[in-house]
């Protein structure tokens, strides 16, 4: 008789008897760690009673509220299981058709239990290795977690990665964990501003030496309008920080910040740390036909600051710039003649008079940069050509062109 007809004769035996009697039956894991199954007989007890079981052996426990951990329902399939597998051949053959069982009652922690036990017996079953998820690698036998950690692979988050990176991650994540604790402490500080422990808060702001804290005082310092002697403190606790972790905050709100103070706070750290960064970005402001002279100027002051004569070039094409406007012409009278009735951009519509309100029109305007100016005359002590960008090329390019060497032998 094979096995699957086995199973069914068993079933329809043990109907009246043991497991097949209970109405429904339970896991009670208890807090020591041990388990009992069976048929809770109180369902209906009070919270503080204790559970009263009958086992499948048909003893009866009284378990105390106290030691059980968890009641877990147990379903109808596990309980088929634990009756049938008292009857399943300690063979090869009876083990894996007691899988395969498992297997169409989704039974997966069984199943894989029972394969275990056909991989005991015959430790080459192809059928219970490739059930298992395994496959031959290096001539023998194995799962591909064994196989992985072999070659030195650690299993992090459900992947399969190597150790550095593994660390890298736990080191990413311990970080992320520390970010969000600073940010809740640093948003009840900040919410003690203007109130009774305004000083407290700000004293616990100051003290602040954690980098991972940077990205909430970055947020702070980004608000306009804070604060700002706050924005100040900020800054300064920020320069203080191991790694530098604001200097791209202080590139930006040193040239595009509304408030003088707190510019000039955020160039002085960028000049503490000789920023190459800064050096970099503001070249890139004053070479771009879009940023006007403020802005222009104020990032050519920060190049003087920075002292880095790779600079040069950018500022001496910066010394005089072109920009376009858009400017309204002023109103006219209500006296017109013919020729003013046009618009001044030569379109031909009625411009201004009693007709109606300029229309605005583009106007192209040149700017000698004087801080342009000076930044070179910080950058090159002693050397001046003014406004003359020629002058400036030709005495840049004699600097910096590489010695002529004679090539004959006897000269």
């Amino acid at each position: 008789m094979s096995l699957q007809r086995l199973l069914s004769f068993a079933l329809a035996c043990w109907a009246p008897f043991g497991f097949a009697s209970y109405v429904s039956a339970e896991s009670f894991l208890l807090k020591s760690g041990g388990q009992v199954d069976g048929e809770l007989l109180n369902p209906k007890r009070n919270a503080a009673d204790p559970y009263l079981v009958r086992t499948s052996e048909g003893m009866k426990l009284s378990l105390r509220r106290e030691d059980v951990a968890k009641v877990v329902a147990i379903r109808e399939a596990e309980l088929e299981y634990q009756r049938l597998l008292p009857r399943v051949p300690d063979t090869a053959t009876g083990h894996w058709e007691m899988a395969e069982w498992c297997r169409e009652n989704s039974l997966r922690s069984q199943r894989e239990q029972q394969l275990q036990l056909v991989l005991a017996l015959e430790p080459d079953n192809e059928r219970a290795h490739l059930a298992l998820g395994h496959a031959k690698l290096g001539g023998k036998w194995q799962s591909m977690d064994e196989y992985m950690k072999a070659q030195g692979y650690l299993k992090h988050q459900g992947q399969w990665r190597t150790r550095q990176d593994v660390e890298i991650a736990l080191a990413k994540e311990e970080n992320e964990a520390e970010v969000i604790k600073w940010r809740k402490q640093i948003n009840i500080w900040k919410s003690w501003i203007g109130k009774k422990r305004e000083a407290e808060g700000l004293g616990y702001l100051r003290q602040i030496r954690d980098p991972a804290a940077a990205s909430t005082l970055v947020e702070l310092l980004e608000q306009p309008k804070g604060p700002r002697e706050l924005r100040l403190m900020l800054i300064d606790v920020l320069g203080s920080l191991k790694g530098n972790p604001a200097e791209g905050t202080f590139v930006k709100l040193a040239v595009a910040d509304t408030d003088q103070q707190v510019r000039d706070a955020c160039l002085d750290e960028l000049v503490r740390i000789n920023s190459k960064l800064a050096v970099h970005q503001y070249i890139g402001v004053i070479k771009n036909e879009k940023s006007l002279p403020p802005v222009l100027n104020r990032a050519a002051v920060a190049l003087g600051r920075l002292k880095d004569e790779v600079a040069t070039p950018a500022l001496i094409d910066a010394l005089v710039t072109t920009h376009e406007f858009l400017e309204t012409p002023p109103q006219q009278g209500s006296g017109t003649s013919f020729n003013n009735s046009f618009s001044s951009d030569g379109s031909g519509g009625l411009g201004g008079g009693s007709f109606g309100s300029p229309k605005p029109v583009k106007v192209k305007r040149t700017f000698q940069n004087e801080q342009v100016l000076a930044a070179l005359n910080t950058i090159h002590p002693g050397v001046s050509f003014g406004f003359n960008e020629p002058a400036w090329r030709h005495w840049y390019e004699e600097k910096h062109e590489p010695p002529k060497v004679n090539l004959r032998r006897n000269e």
